[in-house]
């Protein structure tokens, strides 16, 4: 049970619609109508309780992942038995924003019956007449991948631990990184080697022959016995340092400060791609779910040449 892993998917234009009606009595449409409910524009509070709802969504729906909304458009007009909404959510992400538009509706519609709700109950308080009903997507699109990622390749990407304790049935973050690499349909060769120089040379050289790209995770602190970045630099015939510092950022919102100890980098050997990153289960989800994996496709052609 948990939220679903998106980080293999591409990050594209998102939109959905949503609608719902909320049914009310005749002398209530009427003083909506005429601008006379009591707690005062029924249409703006609406809106403003949709667009609270759709920021909020993950807040409500616990599984739901948090998206970046680009925009939300809600439309509230009265209907021959009561009012309907309809939100438009729109987004730039890795996986629709229809149970944002839900809940923007959901909200407008309660958002609305609080409103009028003195004018709904009967004389013993009840709410006969009253009714949220046909909530619903009326309809949801998604756009095309970027243009460096239209046809989607599947890669053998190398993952070595570098360890001189860890082994294979023994190394949980390599067990993340291989559920990580598959959801993202490409597959994985492990490797382990020790915390040594020339091992790691050696290791990492084979994992390059037998891959698309190599993944090396651990030994990038500032102990003496941490050579990882060490040896990979004696390799690299290119080194990128923009990948050390977008991990260190996307580091720091998890680890705070402490980011700042690692010294990851990526390079390319060989015409390959090879990516040196700290050995923790957290730094190994981040560094592929956010960094590696969202651009492997653009790395190894570019590698490549």
């Amino acid at each position: 049970m948990g939220m679903v892993d998106i980080s293999g998917k591409f990050e594209v234009e998102r939109e959905a619609r949503a609608r719902g009606v909320i049914r009310l009595r005749r002398r209530t449409l009427n003083a909506i109508k005429a601008g006379e409910v009591e707690k005062g524009d029924i249409a703006e509070a609406a809106k403003i309780a949709a667009i609270m709802a759709v920021k909020n969504t993950p807040l409500l729906l616990p599984y739901c992942h948090t998206l970046p909304v680009t925009g939300v458009d809600v439309n509230v007009q009265t209907v021959r038995d009561g009012v309907e909404v309809e939100v438009q959510v729109k987004a730039v992400a890795r996986t629709g924003v229809e149970m944002e538009a839900l809940c923007g509706v959901s909200a407008a519609l309660l958002c609305v019956w609080d409103m009028v709700k003195a004018l709904e109950k009967d004389e013993s308080g009840q709410y006969p007449h009253t009714e949220i009903r046909t909530v619903r997507v009326a309809e949801k699109h998604k756009g095309g991948a970027p243009e460096h990622h239209r046809e989607k390749r599947r890669f053998v990407v190398g993952y070595v631990t570098v360890s001189s304790s860890r082994r294979q049935g023994d190394d949980p973050a390599g067990d993340v990184a291989e559920r990580l690499i598959k959801n993202a349909e490409h597959s994985i060769r492990r490797y382990w080697v020790s915390d040594d120089t020339e091992q790691i040379k050696r290791v990492v050289e084979r994992a390059v022959d037998e891959c698309d790209a190599v993944v090396v995770s651990g030994g990038t602190g500032v102990a003496p016995e941490d050579v990882t970045p060490d040896a990979l630099r004696q390799l690299f015939e290119k080194e990128a340092w923009g990948f050390g510092m977008l991990f260190c950022l996307a580091s720091a919102q998890q680890v705070g400060s402490a980011s700042a100890l690692s010294r990851s980098t990526a390079g390319v050997v060989k015409g390959k791609p090879v990516f040196c990153i700290p050995g923790s289960v957290g730094a190994v989800r981040t560094a592929l779910s956010r960094i590696v994996l969202a651009e492997l496709d653009h790395w190894i052609k570019q590698a490549r040449g």
